[in-house]
């Protein structure tokens, strides 16, 4: 009787956690971008979102797996010189001809929003051997695609 009490609890407490879960793997209201567009090796702007309300920052990487190893390249996201840990990745396959492209996704989630004003960078990071064969050592960390955005939340 006592184990099947306890694995009906088990169970109860599971089925309560498995919504918060889900949660936890959704963008939060709009999207916050904070790339420039092709590829440009730097850069920088400034931007205005309501005060006090969820949003979200995407970025990551969508590349061919004979060229690249999923963990060669990846995103981080610095917000007033701290970096933040993403608040999950999302991996997706994209079916193509002749090969398939596979997209690593970063997800920073801030469900309070901010308040006032503050700087994000984001990098996009590879192995310098992508870049330049000859460098030393061939994976060391290259900040390929470097962003600042000053983004002031009223």
């Amino acid at each position: 009787m006592k184990k099947t009490t306890l694995l009906l609890i088990v169970m109860l407490a599971l089925l309560l956690a498995a919504p918060v879960l889900a949660e936890e793997h959704q963008p939060t209201r709009e999207r916050i971008n904070i790339h420039c567009g092709e590829e440009p090796s730097d850069c920088s702007g400034t931007q205005v979102y309501t005060a006090n309300t969820a949003f979200y920052i995407g970025h990551g990487w969508s590349y061919w797996p004979p060229r690249w190893v999923p963990g060669q390249a990846r995103f981080e996201l610095e917000v007033d010189g701290v970096t933040v840990q993403p608040t999950f990745v999302e991996f997706t396959r994209i079916p193509g001809e002749p090969q398939y492209f596979l997209n690593r996704i970063y997800f920073f989630n801030f469900p309070d929003g901010m308040t006032g004003t503050h700087t994000f960078e984001g990098h996009w990071i590879i192995p310098c051997l992508f870049v330049d064969p000859e460098c030393k050592p061939p994976m060391a960390d290259l900040d390929w695609v470097h962003s600042t955005f000053e983004i002031t939340f009223y």
